[in-house]
């Protein structure tokens, strides 16, 4: 409605009637009408933010999934590049269709049957022979073989959709015996992104210095962090040689991957991941016989200095999913952390650290559905 008219001024829109007589009735109509617009934007508004606080508590501060389905078929954009396919019923269908167009590309020879990929992928295929031996559309839960592909398959579409791809990362899953230690250092990537930080990757071919696996810039702070990824290989898990050893039988062995950690010159907060590697169930109640190898570590580490911690944070996990090679539920996995009461570098944003933690816990989360 114009401002400053009178009910019986002349009506501006040069009629010679009163205000009142003419397009008064028009104008506050149209006005109902704007108010009401603008509160359907309000609410539509409102609706998306929810559902994008709702999608990053569960998949991190990430890219959302860009997809449509147009003609019968299914587009989904990762990163600069578009993929495609009338096959795709869900998320999953996506990512085991990405990683395996994404070995073929990256890989010149295909991997061997004992890969640790290959053995994943084997078992994903009779695991859907199992439960779906007429191919059809069914909902189950993923073994522990299958869950190792998707999250591989899921953590290489975080880092390749927000734009933090390294060719090198890929590379390194393909010879056997260093596979554990690269998918490790991808989880580490991948966890770090949901947190919400910018992965910088170091120079590699820098032999004159030590580094850690890549550094980390909080986007919401600017908090920069240092990490590293260590692994606990185990005889005959992942790629490694030699029998499974009994669970009585096994050393939870943090010492050495610590150690090698420590030695990492680094001029930020630190922030060490280290994978426990443990069949499924021990983790849990091994928590105090890791603080106390953590403990005597660094202690050794800082002799005879006494110095304060070297690191900020050290987070331990365990992803036991590819010890169960039946048909039953993947297991569950896990982690815990042990942050530091007095680092040697003190950093300046503890959020970053907290985001860190939360993104641990969202590895396990894969959307079953496009519109997620």
């Amino acid at each position: 409605m114009p401002k400053n008219i009178g009910r019986n001024d002349p009506c501006p829109c040069g009629s010679g009637k009163k205000y009142k007589r003419c397009c008064l009735g028009k104008d506050t109509i149209e006005l109902k009408k704007k108010k009401e617009h603008i509160e359907s934007a309000q609410r539509i508004y409102q609706e998306i933010l929810k559902k994008e606080r709702k999608r990053k508590r569960r998949y991190g501060d990430t890219r959302p999934m860009i997809s449509e389905e147009f003609q019968g078929e299914r587009f989904v954009a990762v990163g600069n590049t578009l993929y495609s396919s009338s096959a795709w019923l869900s998320p999953l269908d996506f990512l085991k269709s990405f990683l395996v167009d994404l070995l073929i590309v990256e890989f010149e020879e295909p991997l061997p049957d004992n890969h640790p990929i290959s053995e994943w992928f084997n078992g994903m295929q009779r695991f859907h022979k199992f439960k779906n031996p007429c191919m059809t559309m069914v909902r189950a839960q993923p073994n522990g073989l299958m869950k190792s592909f998707l999250l591989l398959a899921n953590d290489l579409y975080t880092v390749r959709h927000n734009l933090a791809y390294h060719k090198s990362i890929i590379k390194r899953l393909a010879p056997i015996n260093n596979f554990h230690g690269a998918r490790y250092e991808l989880f580490a990537a991948a966890t770090c992104i949901r947190a919400g930080f910018k992965i910088e990757y170091e120079d590699e071919t820098d032999p004159t210095t030590t580094h850690p696996e890549f550094y980390a810039v909080h986007k919401a702070t600017g908090q920069r962090i240092a990490v590293e990824a260590k692994t606990r290989d185990r005889p005959g898990v992942l790629g490694q040689p030699g029998l499974r050893e009994s669970p009585e039988d096994i050393n939870i062995g943090v010492s050495r991957a610590l150690k090698k950690a420590l030695r990492k010159k680094v001029t930020d907060p630190f922030i060490i991941f280290i994978d426990l590697n443990l069949p499924v169930g021990m983790a849990v109640y091994t928590k105090p016989e890791v603080k106390k190898q953590i403990d005597r570590t660094v202690e050794e580490h800082n002799k005879p200095l006494y110095l304060p911690d070297p690191y900020s944070l050290i987070l331990l996990t365990d992803h036991p999913y590819h010890y169960d090679e039946s048909n039953n539920p993947a297991p569950k996995g896990g982690f815990f952390y042990v942050p530091s009461n007095s680092p040697m570098i003190k950093i300046q944003h503890r959020e970053a650290l907290d985001a860190i933690i939360s993104a641990a816990e969202q590895f396990w989360n894969i959307p079953y559905n496009f519109d997620e």
